[in-house]
């Protein structure tokens, strides 16, 4: 998520348990700098599991303002911010990816800002 037009983003991937691995920086992947553990475990995260016929699962995850330290943010509300969603399954069985704002690029590739869409926050 670009939050400052800047340049930079911060980005958060997760499975289907909530493990999360997060970063920040820039589109060049060498400078991105790895959230902690401890800043990590400030994410909270929920995720429901089912099995029945087909999988199917889904996350909730609350993230911290603090987590956004390269900027000084104390509200999200009313704000825009550049984002996207992604779903990765590269190593299932029957490899599959999903975006919600289309990446129009040769290969999978979701660290590419310029098709990043228009996310807008309300208070709530």
């Amino acid at each position: 998520m670009d939050i400052a037009g800047d340049g930079t983003y911060y980005n958060f991937e997760f499975n289907c348990i909530g493990t999360c691995l997060s970063a920040y920086g820039t589109a060049i992947r060498g400078g991105r700098q790895y959230r902690s553990p401890a800043e990590i475990a400030t994410i909270r995260r929920g995720s429901v599991i089912k099995t029945e016929m087909d999988v199917y699962w889904e996350l909730i995850a609350v993230i911290p303002l603090s987590i956004f330290h390269h900027h000084s943010i104390s509200s999200l509300s009313g704000r825009t911010a550049r984002g996207n969603f992604y779903k990765c399954g590269e190593d299932l069985p029957h490899p599959h990816y999903l975006a919600w704002n289309d990446i129009r690029a040769e290969k999978p590739d979701f660290h590419q800002p310029g098709f990043f869409g228009t996310l807008v926050f309300q208070s709530m």
